[in-house]
């Protein structure tokens, strides 16, 4: 049976409210109590959060590099810089974070936008219905599913694939082009060489990839567990979580997720190196700026 690691963090309060120059690289940004955007500074073993780096933004929103305000503006972060400004049509619902934390979607009905970098492009009318449930993508493709059906898209809006499948929850394009999606019941493989498989191992709530497309994690909020696919050994197992999560973000080290429950409530770290989970705890903070 592989070892599964938790690290408790002790570096608490104190170490979160010094400034991002104490020390260490960006790992990722977590909303902390009071929704300020704060950068996650140091190894994913013993990380910290580092001073707010928003002024009153209003974000509802935040996943990778990325946010939304009350509006719909989408906001991007840099380093330990103010948040930067994103050039789109706005009025954006919704944030989807992909494997490369300076890559994300945001989506609005049927239509998308790809954000790389702090850069926008011009919007995508998936044609799908208003009730679309997911939205994914990775390099060249972009997944969707809406009540009745999944499929895959280049970014000039061209379709690739399409599947009947209802109820989905989340999706994630795997490497190879093939779309993991998350369902009531469990989670759905397909790609467009007709390659179908189903896993019924209970309500997949959320879905990640590690940035370095070792690894697929899903998410069961309800049974506080994940199942952790890895690719080069083809292989699923299940781990316990600390928390009851509802998100995965892909951190920038590679191979590491940060795993978050209700807003303002501490979040863990998730590292996968060598067959092995190490679980590390991020405590938020509240009141005030630093």
């Amino acid at each position: 049976m592989k070892r599964r690691t938790l690290v408790f963090s002790l570096l608490g309060a104190p170490l979160a409210a010094q400034d991002a120059s104490w020390g260490g690289p960006v790992l990722g940004y977590v909303l902390d109590g009071d929704r300020h955007v704060r950068p996650l500074i140091g190894p994913a073993g013993s990380a910290y959060l580092a001073s707010p780096m928003d002024e009153e933004t209003g974000l509802r929103q935040w996943n990778g590099s990325y946010g939304l305000d009350a509006t719909g503006q989408l906001y991007f972060g840099a380093g330990t810089r103010q948040l930067q400004r994103v050039e789109t049509e706005g009025g954006w619902q919704k944030l989807i974070g992909s494997a490369r934390p300076d890559v994300a979607l945001v989506q609005h009905g049927g239509r998308v936008a790809i954000a790389k970098a702090g850069v926008a492009s011009g919007a995508l009318d998936l044609g799908m219905e208003p009730e679309q449930v997911a939205v994914g993508m990775r390099g060249e493709a972009i997944a969707g599913a809406d009540a009745e059906r999944y499929a895959l898209w280049r970014p000039d809006g061209a379709q690739l694939f399409q599947a009947p499948l209802a109820g989905v929850r989340a999706i994630q394009v795997l490497p190879g082009g093939a779309g993991l999606c998350g369902l009531a019941g469990g989670f759905f493989l397909a790609d467009e060489t007709g390659r179908r498989e189903r896993f019924d191992l209970g309500p997949a709530s959320a879905l990640a990839l590690t940035g370095d497309g070792s690894a697929a994690v899903i998410l069961n909020e309800e049974g506080m567990r994940v199942q952790v696919f890895t690719f080069a050994s083809n292989t699923w197992r299940e781990e316990k979580t600390p928390l009851s999560g509802r998100q995965l973000t892909a951190l920038r080290d590679g191979r590491s997720l940060l795993v978050s429950g209700e807003d303002g409530e501490p979040a863990w770290t998730m590292t996968l190196q060598d067959g092995e989970t190490r679980w590390a705890q991020i405590p938020l903070v509240r009141g005030g700026r630093n």
